[in-house]
């Protein structure tokens, strides 16, 4: 059976990858099948690869104003650069489409094969490409046909002026071995891509698949780079036909026969037809693009309204149970008030009166009245005090009023003995 492989590079949507949010093209009955490699924090990842490299570079810095601010100071610089680095790369590894995944039973059997290639392919990447460090790769198995997202950063060694390692994916190649021309489409970044794809290869047939081989030029299997270098390519090819055409006029001779016939040599005729059909299938490369174009942005625009959609009613919900929660806790607040009240109304009650014509101590409404004795209290008004505060009076007040009541009792006793 034939199949295509496809290896193309990546918005590098980490969230995505690892289904932090979920889009509506993901089976989430599937997504347990996912398998996660690498998932580290790109801050870590760039502390692990450039950090002793940071370092070296600032003790050799007698300026302030050339040192470089850490980790994070690295990564703003390439933030901000002009020559075209990325904190980090994408590679998005595919073997098969979609009209596999449509065969009834045969699809089963292929999706489980596919999975297998894409896990014994993802095993052995890092060894293969030692100067790509993978801090993410996750291999979807809940899309319509699995695929693998391989996140890296490539590491570039042995710079001779500023930092001794760098990001720079051209060199990191070129440190592997891999030798492209300096041409837009026959650069480091393609040979090894097809590189890649050729050892994909020997993994699927294994399998008992064979690459199907690519036909012309489709848009969708090509980055905006690699699409725009073929448009000027195909523009080149035209214009030198052009050149070529003004040497054809010179040949072509009006007919003897009829004013309207030309003759002109087989040769140029067959020319001028290769010219026209070479401007046809430019014009349907420049169509299907725009389509394609327009295609992109209506599905995007849609997908992010529906998980804008989602997250609204998701909030909306969590309002309602918060305010639900909210009602719970006032009346739990209320029945705690309500039961320290009762609590203190029966606190109010605990001083009785003092027997045998003795001083009475007399708690009316919240009050304490003076008692007729040598420790008196002040008068003292509950109604501003809170609860807590309230509570602690009264057990001052019951300790010292139980004083008061033991030293009365001895004064009776003392009384009983003279009597006798």
């Amino acid at each position: 059976m034939n199949v295509t492989i496809s290896l193309r590079q990546g918005s590098g949507n980490l969230n995505h990858n690892n289904r932090v949010f979920i889009t509506e093209n993901v089976d989430v009955d599937r997504t347990i099948e996912n398998i996660t490699y690498f998932q580290e924090d790109l801050n870590i990842a760039y502390n692990k690869c450039f950090s002793d490299a940071i370092n070296k570079y600032n003790k050799n810095q007698n300026r302030k104003d050339r040192k470089i601010d850490g980790i994070q100071g690295y990564m703003n610089k390439l933030k901000n650069s002009k020559n075209g680095e990325k904190l980090f790369y994408e590679c998005i590894v595919q073997v098969g489409n979609q009209l596999d995944m449509y065969n009834g039973i045969e699809s089963i059997e292929l999706r489980e094969k596919f999975k297998n290639i894409l896990d014994e392919y993802m095993k052995n990447f890092q060894k293969r490409n030692p100067n790509l460090y993978v801090f993410n790769a996750v291999l979807h198995m809940d899309e319509t046909t699995p695929h693998l997202h391989i996140n890296y950063i490539p590491v570039a060694n042995n710079y001779k002026k500023g930092l001794s390692k760098r990001n720079s994916l051209s060199k990191a190649l070129e440190e592997q071995g891999i030798k492209g021309e300096n041409k837009r489409f026959s650069n480091n970044s393609i040979t090894w891509n097809e590189q890649e794809k050729n050892y994909l290869e020997t993994i699927i047939n294994k399998y008992n698949l064979t690459r199907e081989q690519e036909r012309g030029y489709k848009r969708e299997h090509l980055s905006l780079e690699q699409y725009k270098t073929i448009l000027e390519y195909t523009d080149k090819l035209i214009n030198n036909q052009k050149l070529k055409n003004k040497k054809i006029n010179k040949n072509i001779k009006n007919s003897f026969l009829n004013k309207d016939n030309l003759i002109i040599k087989q040769e140029d005729f067959k020319e001028i037809c290769n010219l026209i059909k070479q401007k046809e299938i430019n014009n349907k490369i420049n169509e299907n693009y725009i389509k394609a174009i327009k295609k992109d942005k209506f599905s995007n625009i849609i997908s992010q309204y529906n998980i804008i959609k989602k997250e609204n009613e998701k909030l909306k919900n969590e309002i309602k149970i918060l305010n639900h929660k909210l009602k719970i806790k006032e009346l739990e607040v209320e029945d705690i008030i309500r039961l320290e009240n009762q609590e203190y109304e029966g606190k109010i009650g605990f001083i009785k009166n003092i027997v045998n014509d003795e001083p009475e101590v007399i708690l009316q409404t919240g009050e304490i009245i003076k008692l007729e004795s040598k420790d008196e209290f002040q008068k003292l008004e509950f109604k501003n005090l809170s609860m807590k505060q309230k509570t602690d009076v009264l057990k001052i007040k019951e300790k010292l009023f139980n004083n008061q009541k033991n030293s009365i009792k001895q004064k009776i006793n003392k009384n009983k003995e003279l009597k006798i």
